[in-house]
């Protein structure tokens, strides 16, 4: 497909840029430290908000004009570095069921669950020794990977909460995501000295 860009798309463009088609307010909160979009097609209408003490969980509501509702809010005590939706995030189900892990300050994963009732829960897992830099859900919601300034990538078990192996790197680990579609498959980037290195474990 040929894409082209005539001078008028990019005024509008530039446009459109400064002027945004939608803006929340959300400074009673805080600051905003992250923000992640669910990569699934079942609840692409489910954002995270990061705050230093809390978890916002907003839905896309474009039904009569585009606007975001806060479905949720979950505490979090020590500062959230990262965080990453579980596949199992549905709200078209009853109960609803919403799920997510969130990496600290104080180098623990966090899964929380709710149903938007009182029911909220949070599971601590223990294991990193040093900043957690980035973590994901295998695609069937069965392991979550974690990587670490303390040279380790770590996988968990989704059902019962336990670390299931652990993986020793030669530096830290950067970045990790599975294959979408073989769940034994996982990649993660480490940062090797000046050049880094991307492993593919199976």
């Amino acid at each position: 497909m040929d894409i082209s860009l005539n001078r008028t798309s990019i005024d509008t463009l530039g446009e459109s840029l400064h002027h945004p088609y939608y803006s929340m307010n959300l400074a009673e909160h805080g600051e905003i430290l992250a923000v992640h979009y669910s990569p699934y097609e079942w609840s692409q209408d489910i954002m995270l908000i990061v705050f230093s003490n809390k978890i916002l969980v907003l839905q896309l509501d474009h039904q009569d004009k585009l606007k975001f509702d806060v479905i949720a809010e979950f505490q979090h005590n020590v500062i959230c570095t990262n965080t990453f939706l579980s596949a199992e995030t549905a709200l078209n189900i009853v109960p609803v069921n919403i799920q997510f892990c969130t990496a600290g300050v104080d180098f623990k994963l966090r899964i929380f669950k709710g149903n938007l009732s009182d029911d909220n829960t949070c599971q601590e897992l223990v294991g990193h020794t040093s900043y957690i830099n980035d973590l994901n859900y295998d695609p069937e919601n069965i392991y979550i990977v974690s990587v670490s300034d303390d040279h380790t990538a770590r996988i968990w078990t989704v059902g019962d909460n336990k670390q299931l192996a652990v993986f020793n790197l030669t530096s830290p680990g950067m970045s990790t995501c599975w294959h979408k579609d073989d769940s034994s498959k996982l990649l993660i980037a480490e940062k090797l000295q000046h050049i880094g290195r991307l492993l593919i474990h199976n």
